[in-house]
């Protein structure tokens, strides 16, 4: 490129949800800066990590540093600093505080200057990227010691690892014999291995005579063993006195600890080196640092600027030039590790790249890493998978290519784990009056208090169903013999047991194309393939099966019936809601590539209940599809043209639903109730249909039933892509009450319901959990402790209360539930939630 002048054309930004557990995971945020130089289109790639509750005002700061940004002209010079600060709101240094502002300002200076290093041949580029970007030098965590962990479990440990870490990351206990008993084991098991790497001791929390009395017993080890120690951060904070703590906030607060690891620096000597890492935001307090301690480990999360790193780096230098400095690695996908990586090896005074080896798998959201900047592209495929939210700058106006689909504000948790299915349920029964019992995530009782009849569910189907009824529902072979001989329409097809793929495949050549495979028994579409055409696609599909969790259930080959997918969830008198499953598709706006009409797609997924977490995914199945459209992924769609991603309309494959109850014709109904009829003992069931046209009569159409669920996912019904939600689990609930020889009462709009919740695991940590929670979801009450429980009060909307409920059974991290046992209440608590201590004992502090 001729030019060196970057100008920002437009903004997207992404958010995702990082890797973790529960409802507090860290969420991600990509930056995407599309710009031009010489008429060449040029992105730049930023990103941050933070947590769930700075998550929205995040968003708030990027956008309105997006709206700032674009239209704006960049200079690619030496100093990209002359750059970033045409930004508004950008200073070489972090300043105070890991606010929204800070975490904004970060993931727009590394898109930026990720756009910058790749205009052409730029000063900036030469300035940033000096040859060979370093290898990042990874710290192996080896797993706690002694006494928890065996010597012979450590040596395996450590032998797993392939020994490509740079240190071992030991993070000690506090106890002097207990860790210097683990150093010297990880030593002797390095030294049997034939590797000499660093101990790189984390924390601790040891004050400071305990501080100085284990640097000695450490220093006298290394005088015996000749190894090579690193300390970080080695003194609690707890050891402070109150009034440094308070100096927290202010500038000086960072170097509060510097005498105190200095005077531990010198007492340790050269045997080991004290290394901080948490103290430093600015150039000044990382040279301030760098004359007490041997080694220091900066941190882009603590600096909150890359140009602001990179000088505070030269001036530690400076100002010790025997200092071990090193760089942090940070949370974040490929994006933050290249921009990492890039970092330290244009600083020359970093002597090393330090992240860990991650116990979990991370996204790595880009595909590539750039020759000129960090990342080349993002790749698409993988975050249509992980994000939550989607924003351009400028928005585009785009002419709406389908309805508004549904929203449901009264489930702000869309996508968390839990058994959907049951919760709507039990929700239903308290609703009416019931109490009930969970006893499993998919399984409770419930129990009418005035007569004592006691039913309950598991998952949706009601516990009254005999299991002879549930397993003839579920074998595919017999529920197509049943139907058969009531005179309903099925497809034709044979059933083959487990390791039969040999038969069925002579049987399906007899049959003829095309064809459907599956296994016997599965669910969601799993090991499914539809409209097969050819033997070799047989034969994958018959292994696919084979390969598959359902493999023992046996195999089904059928003729491939052309219509419409339907889900009709009916009883045996009465249908009570139809959806019809639209295979995954989008539409075109001329503008964005499929990839990036599936990205915006999940986006709205993610909002509905039943389909966040039922995502279409770009894979090899989606790119045979788009073959036959020649379309790719990176193709861009003319506005308004659909796109057919799937072959099948199931919804766990990216497919729509859509509510069409009311256009249903009656002799479809009467279809549906006799199949479910037709299976002796069965209530209700879930029926999968292929229809020509729900409006129209069975004597004008084709029709076939594939399959009868006697546990339907009901919840498919509450939450439709399209159409009108029904609420079928308060009828489900109320046959169910009416079988107990009761009638049900009126179901109530708002609940307060106590609750016993009886636990293995879980103390206050656990209270203070549900209390967040529950001042999330806007549900007043109390919980407090109860011998080896819990009691909780809830109250506030039905949907909610039923909601806080299930997570409350569901735990959090190191929480073991056992049980939930709630009825309704007429109490109705004070505004707000406490978290309390045991009754009488005032609220936990």
């Amino acid at each position: 490129m001729a030019t060196a002048t970057l100008r920002a054309e437009r903004v997207r930004l992404i958010k995702y949800l990082a890797p973790g557990r529960g409802l507090a995971r860290p969420q991600g945020f990509v930056v995407q800066i599309e710009g031009v130089a010489a008429r060449e289109r040029v992105d730049g790639f930023g990103e941050v990590v933070v947590s769930r509750d700075h998550a929205a005002p995040t968003m708030r700061e990027l956008r309105m540093r997006a709206e700032a940004l674009v239209g704006s002209e960049f200079p690619a010079l030496d100093d990209p600093r002359r750059a970033l600060r045409k930004c508004r709101g950008w200073e070489p240094v972090g300043g105070l505080g890991r606010g929204p502002r800070q975490s904004a300002k970060l993931a727009f200076e590394m898109a930026l200057l990720d756009a910058l290093l790749k205009v052409g041949e730029s000063a900036t580029k030469g300035a940033w990227l000096p040859g060979q970007k370093h290898l990042p030098h990874q710290r192996y965590a080896v797993p706690a010691g002694p006494p928890e962990l065996p010597a012979d479990t450590l040596s395996d440990a450590l032998r797993k690892d392939p020994g490509t870490s740079w240190a071992l990351r030991l993070r000690l206990s506090g106890d002097d014999e207990r860790d210097l008993s683990w150093v010297r084991q990880v030593t002797a098991i390095e030294r049997e291995l034939g590797r000499k790497r660093p101990l790189w001791l984390v924390g601790g929390g040891r004050r400071d005579n305990a501080g100085a009395r284990f640097v000695r017993m450490l220093s006298s080890f290394v005088t015996d063993d000749d190894v090579d120690l690193l300390w970080e951060e080695p003194l609690a904070r707890a050891s402070e006195s109150s009034f440094a703590r308070l100096r927290q906030r202010t500038p000086l607060a960072r170097l509060s600890g510097r005498s105190r690891l200095g005077k531990l620096q010198r007492l340790a000597g050269d045997s080991v080196t004290i290394v901080a890492s948490r103290s430093a935001t600015s150039t000044w307090q990382a040279a301030a640092l760098a004359r007490e301690v041997g080694g220091l480990c900066l941190s882009l999360h603590q600096f909150h600027s890359i140009v602001g790193l990179r000088a505070a780096a030269r001036a530690a230098r400076l100002a010790n030039p025997d200092l071990r400095l090193m760089l942090a690695g940070e949370r974040g996908s490929r994006i933050t590790d290249s921009a990492l990586a890039a970092l330290a090896s244009a600083t020359t005074e970093i002597d090393r790249y330090v992240p860990e080896v991650r116990a979990g798998a991370w996204p790595m959201l880009a595909s590539g890493v750039s020759t000129g900047g960090f990342v080349s592209q993002l790749d698409l495929a993988e975050l249509a998978t992980v994000a939550i939210e989607l924003a351009e700058v400028p928005a585009p106006i785009l002419r709406p290519a389908t309805e508004p689909p549904n929203r449901f504000p009264s489930y702000p948790l869309a996508g968390a784990a839990l058994a959907l299915r049951s919760m709507l349920l039990e929700t239903e029964a308290l609703r009416v009056g019931l109490h009930t019992r969970r006893v499993a995530p998919n399984h409770f009782l419930m129990r009418h208090p005035d007569v004592g009849a006691v039913s309950g569910f598991c998952d949706s189907e009601l516990s009254l169903t005999s299991h002879a009824v549930s397993a003839s529902a579920a074998d595919k072979g017999i529920t197509r013999g049943l139907l058969q001989t009531a005179g309903l329409p099925v497809p034709t097809g044979m059933t083959f047991p487990a390791g039969g793929a040999a038969q069925a495949y002579e049987a399906a050549l007899r049959l003829g194309f095309p064809l459907v495979v599956k296994p016997a028994g599965g669910s969601k579409g799993t090991a499914v393939t539809v409209d097969i055409t050819t033997e070799p696609q047989l034969r994958a599909a018959l292994t696919e099966v084979e390969e598959s969790k359902y493999a023992e259930t046996g195999i089904v080959v059928e003729r491939y019936v052309t219509g419409d997918d339907y889900r009709i969830l009916a009883t045996r008198d009465e249908v009570l809601s139809v959806i019809r499953r639209e295979p995954a598709s989008v539409v075109g706006d001329g503008r964005r590539t499929v990839a990036e009409l599936v990205l915006a797609a999940n986006v709205v997924r993610r909002q509905n209940p039943h389909l966040a977490k039922r995502l279409i995914v770009l894979d090899g199945r989606v790119d045979d599809q788009l073959a036959r459209q020649s379309l790719t992924r990176d193709a861009v769609p003319a506005a308004g043209k659909r796109v057919r991603l799937r072959a099948e309309g199931n919804l766990s494959l990216g497919g729509d639903s859509r509510e069409v109850l009311d256009e249903l014709h009656p002799t479809v109904a009467a279809l549906a109730t006799a199949a479910v009829a037709a299976i002796p003992g069965l209530p209700y069931a879930g029926l999968d249909v292929l229809l020509e046209d729900h409006r129209r009569p069975l004597g004008e159409q084709q029709a076939s039933i594939l399959e009868v669920n006697s546990r339907p996912v009901q919840s498919m019904h509450h939450f439709p892509m399209y159409g009108p939600p029904r609420n079928v689990s308060a009828r489900l609930v109320s046959d169910a009450v009416r079988a107990m020889g009761v009638v049900p009462g009126e179901p109530a709009e708002r609940l307060t319901v106590a609750a016993e919740i009886s636990a293995r695991a879980g103390g206050a940590g656990y209270r203070h959990w549900l209390g967040e929670l529950a001042t999330q979801l806007g549900v007043a009450g109390s919980v407090r402790a109860d011998g080896d429980g819990h009691r909780l009060l809830a109250h506030g909307p039905a949907s909610r209360v039923g909601l806080l409920l299930r997570m409350a059974f569901q735990g959090n991290a190191g929480s073991e539930i056992v049980e939930t046992v709630a009825q309704p209440v007429t109490t109705v608590p004070p505004t707000g939630f406490r978290v309390e201590r045991r009754s009488g004992r005032g609220a936990d502090g």
